[in-house]
């Protein structure tokens, strides 16, 4: 490109050169062009040794503009130097008359501004967007453009000449997705300007450092929602379902799963992605637990509401094993005070307690159910289940094993003994004798896992052996009670 070297028009007296002067405020100093040429205030000024192709003077400008950015409500400041010749070039190419700035902003396109409009140039000055525009940014990444006009924010691709409705907020997350919003959701789309999930969904908060790009509010809690390969967690289909969220109710491997959702039921998921049902039900019950803190389930079980009944279901092998409940729900088990009540009943892992034709029924923890169809009654008795058929009496064990047969008419215990009174004779059995190996006279068909550490250091643990779980329910939770034991 050819320019006319002279300073000044031989038929006006227009400048043709610039001249940057620096200038001074109350706080700070800055650059102008005194001849008028490039219009603004530039924060720095430097004179290169490199000149440009006709021997022209070249230049670069501290070049500073304030934006909104894209994720925060605070101001963003932008900087660069931008390169100008002596004649008002910038990188000799475009003409100061026609913008007040050029930037190069990489893969042969520029920024250009005009009155404080932005738009977008090529190499050769054709026109990508027009200078009309709020604010514009280049993808690192990609060949899109992100965009603000007066209505709000889209995309363009460069490449493929398309560009994306205009959305409320746009931002970019990965190298995969964009997060739009519509006003009434957030939702993803690729830089295609392809919608992969649907705006149903809220913006992940910042609180939770995962990966998960989008949340759902389910019942007052966050659940992450994560997106790969445009499949709900790589593996389902957002055309199969309005929308598939993971939970964790416990840290151990298995007991995880999903809920879907399409139209206004739920269906569930087992960790595995198996079906264990399609969406019928009209709420899934979340246990409320604090993470390692709670004693799990030894399977998953999952409590659903279709109607007005409650239903049971084993995700692990996707079978339903209770329906038609008036009433169920979890019964978790933790030291911490809000679930205390369970752990101080003596009971040391999460059961599930239920309601079917008026009976009272529970599943123990290992998935055993103990209700009414085999015994007319069910109590909780201090870590055990206390059973009646035909109006005698029994003890199962925490996990549903049968410690003393239904012959008893009364059962009680205080201090660690049970007193059972069997046709007017009483027997005394200590408590750590029913929770012992198998025995003669009894029918009990398992072991409860036993743990010595919480009451490490006393005398009822390090002398005479007896075990967290024998101290919390013999002694409700007090070693020092073994003294009273006569």
């Amino acid at each position: 490109m050819m320019y006319n070297m002279n300073t000044n028009s031989s038929t006006d007296n227009t400048a043709t050169k610039i001249s940057i002067k620096k200038k001074y405020d109350d706080h700070y100093s800055y650059y102008v062009d005194a001849n008028g040429l490039l219009k603004g205030e530039w924060g720095g000024y430097e004179e290169l040794e490199t000149k440009g192709p006709n021997g022209e003077a070249m230049y670069e400008l501290y070049y500073t503009r304030t934006f909104k950015g894209e994720q925060s409500a605070l101001p963003m400041a932008h900087c660069k130097w931008i390169v100008v010749n002596e004649h008002g070039y910038f990188y000799n190419k475009f003409s100061c008359k026609k913008y007040d700035a050029v930037e190069d902003i990489g893969s042969g396109y520029y920024r250009c501004e005009k009155n404080d409009r932005y738009g977008i140039i090529n190499d050769d000055e054709q026109v990508i967007l027009h200078t009309c525009y709020n604010q514009i940014w280049k993808s690192s990444s990609h060949p899109i453009f992100f965009v603000q006009c007066e209505t709000g924010w889209f995309i363009y691709n460069v490449y493929q000449q398309r560009q994306s409705k205009v959305y409320e907020e746009i931002a970019a997350l990965d190298s995969n997705y964009i997060r739009f919003s519509d006003g009434n959701g957030y939702g993803l789309m690729n830089y295609n300007c392809d919608i992969v999930i649907q705006p149903k969904f809220e913006k992940r908060t910042a609180l939770f450092d995962d990966k998960n790009q989008l949340q759902i509010d389910f019942k007052g809690v966050k659940f992450g929602v994560f997106i790969k390969d445009d499949l709900f967690y790589g593996k389902i289909s957002p055309n199969e379902y309005d929308y598939c969220f993971k939970v964790k109710p416990y840290d151990e491997f298995g007991t995880d799963y999903y809920i879907t959702k399409k139209g206004e039921k739920y269906g569930i998921l087992n960790y595995r992605f198996d079906c264990v049902i399609k969406p019928q039900l009209d709420d899934i019950l979340i246990v409320k637990t604090h993470g390692r803190h709670a004693n799990t389930l030894s399977r998953c079980f999952i409590i659903g509401k279709q109607g007005d009944l409650y239903k049971l279901f084993n995700s692990e092998e996707k079978t339903c094993i209770i329906e038609g409940c008036d009433s169920m729900d979890y019964c978790v088990t933790t030291k911490l005070d809000s679930n205390l009540k369970n752990y101080k009943r003596g009971f040391h892992y999460t059961f599930i307690e239920y309601c079917k034709d008026g009976h009272i029924g529970y599943v123990a923890y290992n998935g055993k159910i103990i209700g009414y169809d085999e015994y007319d009654s069910v109590e909780l008795f201090h870590g055990f289940f206390l059973v009646s058929k035909n109006s005698l009496y029994g003890l199962l064990s925490e996990s549903g094993n049968l410690i003393v047969p239904c012959e008893n008419d009364e059962i009680k215990l205080q201090w660690g003994v049970v007193t059972m009174t069997k046709e007017g004779k009483e027997t005394i059995t200590n408590v750590r004798d029913l929770l012992s190996l198998p025995k003669d006279g009894y029918t009990y068909l398992g072991y409860e896992p036993q743990h010595y550490s919480e009451y490490a250091g006393s005398y009822a643990q390090d002398e005479m052996g007896y075990s967290d779980e024998d101290i919390d329910t013999i002694f409700d939770g007090d070693p020092s009670a073994y003294w009273n034991i006569d």
